[in-house]
């Protein structure tokens, strides 16, 4: 298993209906940087508001 360490704040995305978004980027993942922008999580994608998008 590789050790991950994670950054000292989190990086919420404000998503109008769409609870703790965030992007990974920045966390570590042994030798690796996950980049910014590159990974997303969050819950209840179906919730987003549908004139919603996540490009910028």
């Amino acid at each position: 298993m590789l050790a991950t360490t994670a950054l000292p704040a989190q990086q919420f995305i404000p998503v109008k209906g769409i609870v703790n978004a965030r992007d990974l980027g920045g966390y570590k993942i042994g030798s690796l940087r996950i980049k910014s922008g590159l990974l997303l999580r969050s819950a209840h994608l179906a919730d987003m508001a549908a004139t919603m998008t996540l490009r910028s």
